[in-house]
């Protein structure tokens, strides 16, 4: 596969201007341009280092001026840490000293990604070209990282989800936060919803029924002192999108909150395709995956396990089989077996650890 042009010249054109510029014993966190702030997953690793840092978070469209300044911190930072695509990475050739750490923000192996996609952008294929470590959470999904990112098997380094410290040694904390910010939950049984968005071609983001009849689900939620809340993909999180009904009490559309806390405070997650499970996975809860368009979403993005018969937990494809779940479901579970093979390195250490890399790329 030949080069693209735009990309040859780009790498030209900044080797030149990189010649001219030491590189500083700083650890840069490039944000998804897609947020507004720096994943939590990255700020427990920032939070935790103890030297020259830098963070840049900058939402697309990016200006000449968001360019420039972009590129120059890349171009001068030993350290450069992700947590998604980053598009400049294409352009940019880094020195032999510089190191790039993905911190990619979904634990596990679950969905296909990146280049594991059929008819996957050129571009794609430059943008994650320059890994020094690949951080993973088990040794036993690095073949899965392997094909998603064309890395070869010593840049994946199976150290743990730094987020699932928080998950392990901080659960009281964050269930106590949650009481905190919702008191009127404290007596109810807390059921948290997180579906993932679709994007297929014959509708638009905002046009996918989720097919819940709502007033089913709130008789159950009445009857049982429930309460069922709504967190949205950050890519629906727009004002035309408005899925979730306002007429229910005990049904809560709680828009763009931070996940972190809400799976703390939720006895039953329920999720279809998002890779938030693996988080949930810590907490030792039940998980429910309602799935309403399996064939369709598994024609269109492949999966890395055997699905449904393989997920750690209940599969429903009718609102009518999610409340019978709900009604029916056993609050112990043991998905001992499965965290072991899919976040297997996720030990309460694992920030500690990325650290630690991270601290030796610096030296």
């Amino acid at each position: 596969m030949s080069i693209p042009i735009s990309i040859t010249i780009a790498n030209i054109i900044f080797r030149i201007i990189s010649f001219f510029l030491p590189i500083k014993k700083r650890v840069l966190f490039l944000g998804s341009p897609r947020n507004s702030t720096l994943m939590e997953n990255d700020q427990l690793v920032y939070d935790a280092l103890n030297c020259d840092k830098k963070v840049i978070v900058k939402t697309m469209p990016h200006h000449i001026k968001d360019i420039i300044y972009i590129s120059f911190f890349i171009m001068t930072s030993k350290v450069i840490v992700l947590d998604d695509n980053y598009r400049y990475l294409a352009y940019i050739p880094l020195k032999q000293k510089q190191k790039l750490v993905q911190l990619w923000h979904g634990p596990g192996a679950f969905k296909k990604v990146a280049l594991a996609l059929p008819n996957h952008p050129i571009i794609e294929e430059y943008t994650h070209s320059q890994y020094d470590a690949y951080i993973s959470t088990s040794p036993d999904i690095s073949d899965h990282i392997e094909e998603c990112f064309h890395v070869s098997p010593d840049v994946v380094k199976a150290l743990g989800y730094p987020l699932s410290d928080l998950l392990i040694n901080n659960k009281k904390d964050l269930e106590t936060e949650f009481y905190q910010q919702f008191p009127e939950f404290k007596d109810k049984q807390v059921i948290l919803y997180l579906p993932t968005y679709r994007r297929y071609e014959h509708m638009n983001l905002l046009d996918f029924d989720y097919q819940i009849d709502w007033k089913a689900l709130n008789e159950y939620l009445v009857k049982t002192n429930s309460v069922f809340l709504v967190k949205r993909h950050p890519l629906q999180i727009h004002e035309k999108i408005d899925f979730v009904p306002k007429d229910y009490e005990n049904i809560i559309d709680l828009g763009d909150i931070g996940h972190l806390t809400l799976l703390a405070g939720a006895d039953i997650l329920i999720t279809d395709y998002s890779s938030a499970f693996f988080d949930y996975l810590m907490l030792d809860r039940p998980i429910i995956f309602y799935c309403p368009d399996t064939d369709e979403y598994l024609s269109k993005t492949g999966i890395y396990f055997n699905f449904p018969q393989d997920l750690p937990g209940h599969y429903c494809e009718t609102c009518d089989e999610l409340i019978n779940t709900l009604e029916n479901i056993d609050l112990n579970v043991d998905y001992n077996e499965f965290k072991k093979k899919y976040m297997g390195s996720c030990d309460g250490h694992s920030t500690e650890k990325v650290v630690k890399l991270i601290g030796e790329y610096l030296d």
